[in-house]
C-alpha cells in the first residue's frame, strides 16, 4: 500500500510539473498519471492493489474535496442568491436527465440503464470544475460563484435522485419516505450543527493551535460522514454538510488553511484513480456510444445549461460562460453508476463507458470554459448583441448607484431582455443601450498574498480605483470587517479584500496583485540574515568619539545598538547623544554581509 502511494505521487508529481510547464490544468495531469500507473500501460510500473487501496484513497479524496467545498460556500451565501440557482439547477438536471434517457434508448439499452444514464449525465463534476476554476484563476468571477452554487444544489438533488433511482429500479420502500428521510437528515444536521458547533469553537478558541484545529475539524467531518453512510446516504453529502456548518464559525479561514494540504493530497489521488479506470478495450468496443455521449454532454450542457442560467437571471454572456463550464461528468456520476452495479440493475459495460466519457469531458472542460467568450461573440455578432466597450464603461462609472440597480432589476427578466434587444435592432433605442443588458458589476472576495508588496501600504498609496477601475468596499481581517475603508487604511497580510467591478477590471486587478509579490528565492537570503555581535571601541573604531546620531547606523549599515556592557545583569541603554569612548563594549544587531564594516 505504501509503495502504491509512493508510485502514484511520484508519477503524478512528474506529470503535473510537465503540465504546468505546458500551462495546462493540473487536473488533466493527474488523470494522465493515473493511466500511466494502471495495468493498461505495459511498459510502466503499475499499482499492485488497484482494486482496493486506490478506491479507498479516492473515496477519502472525494470526502475532503466536498468538505473543502462546504467551507467555501456556506448555506447563507447560497440563500442570499435567492431562487436563481434553484431555477438553473432544476432546468439543467431535468433536461439533461431526459436527454440522457433519450440517448440510451437510441442505442436500444434497457429502461433501467437509460434511467441511470440520465442521472449520470445530469451531474456535472463539482470537483473538476472547482479545480479548473482554480487552475485558470476564475474564482473571483461573478459567473463562477453562480456555477458553484448550482453545482452544490445539483449534489443535493443527486442524493435525492439516488434514492428515487433505487426505489424505482428495485421497487423496495417508498420514494416519499426516502425523500422525507433526506430532508430530515439535512435539516437536522444544519439545525444541530449551527446550534452547537459555532458555540463550541468560540468556547475553545484559545486552546486551538493549528494542529488541534486540523484534528478537530477532520474529526467532525469524519463523524458526520460516518453518520451519513450509516443512514444510507453518501459520504460526500456528510462531508459537504459538515463543511457548510463549519463555514458559519469564526474559525473558517483558519480551518480552510490547515485543511488545504490534506484536501490537495487526497484530491490528487482521486483524480489519479479516475485515470486508472480508463480501459482502452472499452474505448474501442463502445467508441460510438462514448462519442455520442461526449457530444451530448458538451452540446447539451453548453446549450441547456446556458438556458438554465439565463432563466436564473444572468446576462447572456454570463449564462454562456456558466453553461460552458458544466460540460463534464465526474465523481457523482461514478457514485450513481456504483449504486446501479451494486443493485445489479445496470449492465457492467455502463460503468467503464461513463468513466471514459468523464475522462474525455474532463480533458475538454478547461477548453470549453475558454471557448465561452468566442462563442458568445459569434452569437452577439449574428444577432447584433453588441459587447460593451470596456473603455466606454470606464467613462460611465460616475453614474448613480441607484440608477444601475434599477436598470439591473428591470432587465433581469428574460422576456424584457429580448424586448429591449428587439427595440435596439429596430432602431427604437440607441445601440448604446446594450451596455445595460451586459453590465456585470459585482463584489468579488480576493485574498491578499502573504508575501505581497502591497502589505503595509495605504489605499491612498496604491490608488486601486485609478489604476484598475475597481473599488474596495470592505476589508475582512480575521473576525473584523472594515466597510468603506478610508484612504489612510493600510493593508495587512492575510487580508481578504471585497472588491467591486466588472470581470475585466477584476481580472486585471487580480493578476496585478498576484504578480506584486516578493521573490523569496533570492540567492542572498543568508547574507541578509541578522546577527548579534559585540564590539570593543578602540581609537580606530568607527564608533570612537561619535554619538548614535552622528553614526546613523540604521541607514548606513542596516544595524542598531541594543545596549552597552557595564557589568550589570542587563545591558545599559545607550542614549542617542552619548559619545563613545575607548574601551566601551557595545552590543549590536546587523546584517551578516555588513558585519565587517562595523569594526
Amino acid at each position: 500500500m505504501i509503495q502504491d502511494l509512493g508510485l502514484i505521487l511520484i508519477v503524478a508529481g512528474i506529470v503535473t510539473l510537465l503540465f504546468k510547464r505546458l500551462r495546462q490544468p493540473v487536473v488533466l495531469g493527474y488523470i494522465v498519471a493515473g493511466f500511466l500507473v494502471s495495468d493498461e500501460m505495459p511498459y510502466m510500473p503499475s499499482v499492485a492493489d488497484e482494486a482496493n487501496s486506490v478506491e479507498e484513497w479516492a473515496n477519502i479524496g472525494v470526502m475532503f474535496l466536498m468538505f473543502g467545498l462546504g467551507l467555501e460556500f456556506s448555506v447563507r451565501k447560497i440563500l442570499k442568491q435567492g431562487m436563481a440557482p434553484v431555477k438553473s439547477a432544476l432546468v439543467i438536471v431535468f433536461s439533461m436527465m431526459l436527454l440522457g434517457f433519450g440517448v440510451g434508448k437510441l442505442f436500444d439499452w434497457t429502461d433501467t440503464n437509460c434511467l441511470f444514464l440520465g442521472g449520470m449525465l445530469a451531474m456535472s463534476s463539482t470537483t473538476i470544475i472547482y479545480k479548473a476554476f482554480d487552475d485558470l484563476g476564475l474564482h473571483h468571477f461573478n459567473f463562477a460563484s453562480r456555477v458553484m452554487s448550482v453545482l452544490i444544489l445539483e449534489d443535493i438533488f443527486g442524493i435525492v435522485m439516488m434514492v428515487v433511482l433505487q426505489a424505482v429500479s428495485v421497487g423496495e420502500g417508498s420514494i416519499s419516505d426516502s425523500i422525507v428521510g433526506i430532508i430530515v437528515f439535512l435539516v437536522g444536521t444544519f439545525a444541530i450543527g449551527l446550534a452547537f458547533v459555532p458555540m463550541f469553537f468560540r468556547s475553545v478558541r484559545r486552546l486551538m493551535s493549528r494542529e488541534t484545529l486540523l484534528i478537530v475539524s477532520l474529526g467532525l467531518c469524519c463523524l458526520v460522514t460516518y453518520i451519513s453512510t450509516m443512514l444510507g446516504f453518501s459520504a460526500a453529502l456528510g462531508a459537504f454538510l459538515m463543511g457548510s456548518v463549519l463555514a458559519e464559525t469564526s474559525e473558517v479561514e483558519r480551518i480552510h488553511k490547515v485543511i488545504g494540504p490534506v484536501k490537495d493530497l487526497f484530491g490528487a489521488i482521486f483524480f489519479v484513480s479516475v485515470g486508472m479506470l480508463v480501459n482502452p478495450i472499452v474505448l474501442v468496443e463502445y467508441w460510438l456510444p462514448i462519442l455520442v455521449l461526449v457530444l451530448t454532454i458538451i452540446i447539451g450542457q453548453s446549450t441547456l445549461g446556458s438556458i438554465g442560467f439565463l432563466l436564473g437571471g444572468q446576462t447572456i454572456r454570463g449564462a454562456m460562460r456558466s453553461g460552458f463550464s458544466m460540460t463534464q461528468i465526474g465523481e457523482f456520476s461514478f457514485i450513481i453508476a456504483t449504486l446501479g452495479l451494486s443493485l445489479g440493475v445496470i449492465g457492467e459495460f455502463l460503468y467503464p463507458v461513463v468513466v471514459a466519457v468523464s475522462v474525455i469531458t474532463t480533458f475538454t472542460t478547461p477548453y470549453m470554459i475558454k471557448a465561452a467568450i468566442p462563442a458568445y461573440e459569434m452569437i452577439a455578432k449574428a444577432f447584433k448583441l453588441e459587447e460593451p466597450n470596456i473603455q466606454t464603461e470606464k467613462n460611465h462609472k460616475t453614474r448613480k448607484k441607484n440608477k444601475n440597480r434599477q436598470n439591473h432589476d428591470v432587465l433581469s427578466n428574460i422576456g424584457q431582455r429580448l424586448y429591449l434587444q428587439a427595440k435596439i435592432n429596430g432602431g427604437s433605442l440607441p445601440q448604446g443601450a446594450h451596455r445595460i443588458m451586459n453590465r456585470e458589476i459585482h463584489i468579488s472576495e480576493i485574498s491578499l498574498p502573504e508575501d505581497s508588496m502591497w502589505v503595509g501600504k495605504t489605499l491612498n498609496e496604491l490608488q486601486l480605483g485609478t489604476i484598475f477601475c475597481v473599488h474596495l468596499s470592505s476589508i475582512l481581517r480575521g473576525n473584523q470587517r472594515i466597510n468603506i475603508p478610508t484612504a489612510d487604511e493600510r493593508l495587512l497580510s492575510h487580508d481578504r479584500l471585497q472588491v467591486v467591478g466588472n470581470d475585466d477590471d477584476l481580472t486585471l486587478f487580480y493578476q496585478a496583485m498576484q504578480q506584486a509579490v516578493y521573490d523569496t528565492e533570492t540567492p542572498h537570503a543568508q547574507e541578509d540574515e541578522m546577527k548579534v555581535i559585540q564590539r570593543v571601541v578602540s581609537k580606530e573604531s568607527i564608533f570612537y568619539g561619535k554619538t548614535l546620531r552622528q553614526l546613523n547606523l540604521r541607514e548606513k549599515y542596516s544595524a542598531m545598538v541594543i545596549g552597552m556592557e557595564t557589568g550589570e545583569e542587563k545591558l545599559s541603554i545607550v542614549s542617542p547623544d552619548y559619545v563613545f569612548c575607548e574601551g566601551d563594549i557595545i552590543w549590536l544587531v546587523c546584517e551578516s554581509k555588513k558585519i565587517h564594516l562595523l569594526s
